[in-house]
C-alpha cells in the first residue's frame, strides 16, 4: 500500500498531466476560436494566383456578379435572369469563372434576388482557363464560350436542357461531359445544319474525351476534330445516339452505364445508313471499273 505522502505525489503528477493535455490538446485535433473543427484552415485557399487543374477548378470561389451583364430572362418569369455578357476590366482578372446561381437586381421594388437560368456571351477572354455553370441554368446560348483560347475545363451544371451551337470554337477544351439533363444541342434540324453548326472544334487543344448520356437524342455534330488527330474517346451507353455519332466519325467508344432513349427519328442512325449506302456504291463502282479494265 502507498503511504499518504506517496499517494499525494502521484495524484499531483496525474493532475499535472491532465492540465498539460488540456492546454496542448489531444492527438491532432484542433479547434478554432469559435470552438469548431479547424482542419479546413489547413486547406489551400484557391484564388486567381492558384494553378488551375481538372481536379480543383470546380472548387474556386464564386465570381462576383459585378463581372456580368444580365437581364430578365426570355422565359417570361420575372424571378429569372439571363447572363448575356461580361464586364471589363472586372472579368479580366479571373482564371476561373464560377457563375453565380443568384444575383441582386435593382427593380422598382428595390434590390431583388433573381435566379440565373440562362448563360451566353462568356467569350473572347484571354485569361480564363475554366468555367463553372450552376445547376440553376437551363439554357446556354450560341457561341457562349467562343474564342476563349486558354479555356481547358467546363462544368455545364446538372440542369442544362438546351444549348446553341459553336459553343467551344477557338478553345483548348480537354474534355466535355454532357449532363443527363440535356435534351438538345446545336441545330439538329437538317443534313446541312447538323454538320455546319458543330458544338466544338479542335484548334489549340485536343479533346481527350466526350461523355454523352444515352438520353440525349437531338444534337448536331459535337466535335469537328483536327485531321492530324484520332479524335476524342466517346463515353456513352451502348445503343445510344452518342454511339451512332461516334461510329459515323470512327471514334473509339468506351461504353458506360446509363439509360438509353430510342428516338422516333434517329438523326445519326440515318447518317450511318447514308454513309453505308455511299460506301457500298463506291465499292460497286470500283469493282465494276476493275472488271472493265480486265476485259
Amino acid at each position: 500500500f502507498l503511504n499518504m505522502e506517496e499517494y499525494m505525489k502521484r495524484k499531483a503528477l496525474a493532475l499535472l498531466f491532465v492540465c498539460v493535455l488540456l492546454l496542448t490538446g489531444c492527438g491532432n485535433a484542433k479547434t478554432d476560436s469559435k470552438g469548431g473543427d479547424s482542419d479546413k484552415s489547413t486547406d489551400t485557399k484557391l484564388d486567381n494566383n492558384s494553378k488551375v487543374t481538372k481536379d480543383n477548378f470546380r472548387k474556386f470561389p464564386e465570381t462576383s456578379q459585378d463581372a456580368f451583364v444580365f437581364h430578365l430572362s426570355e422565359d417570361g418569369d420575372v424571378n429569372h435572369v439571363d447572363i448575356t455578357g461580361v464586364k471589363s476590366p472586372e472579368i479580366d482578372k479571373y482564371k476561373v469563372i464560377v457563375i453565380p446561381s443568384k444575383v441582386k437586381m435593382k427593380t422598382a421594388k428595390g434590390d431583388e434576388t433573381k435566379t440565373v437560368v440562362g448563360v451566353s456571351g462568356i467569350s473572347h477572354l484571354d485569361n480564363v482557363e475554366a468555367i463553372v455553370i450552376p445547376d440553376s441554368v437551363k439554357t446556354i446560348g450560341t457561341e457562349a464560350f467562343v474564342i476563349n483560347k486558354n479555356l481547358k475545363y467546363i462544368q455545364l451544371g446538372n440542369s442544362v436542357e438546351k444549348t446553341g451551337y459553336h459553343l467551344f470554337i477557338g478553345t483548348s477544351l480537354e474534355f466535355l461531359e454532357i449532363p443527363d439533363s440535356m435534351k438538345e444541342m446545336g441545330s439538329p434540324y437538317n443534313d446541312y445544319l447538323i454538320f455546319s453548326n458543330q458544338i466544338a472544334q479542335g484548334t489549340k487543344g485536343r479533346l481527350k474525351y466526350i461523355k454523352i448520356p444515352g438520353t440525349l437524342t437531338e444534337f448536331s455534330n459535337l466535335y469537328l476534330y483536327p485531321y492530324d488527330s484520332d479524335g476524342p474517346i466517346i463515353k456513352t451507353p451502348k445503343g445510344s445516339e452518342g454511339e451512332k455519332w461516334a461510329k459515323y466519325w470512327g471514334f473509339k467508344v468506351e461504353y458506360i452505364k446509363g439509360e438509353v432513349v430510342t428516338p422516333e427519328h434517329s438523326i445519326w442512325g440515318e447518317q450511318l445508313e447514308k454513309q453505308a449506302e455511299k460506301e457500298a456504291k463506291e465499292k460497286a463502282e470500283k469493282e465494276g471499273s476493275t472488271e472493265g479494265n480486265s476485259n
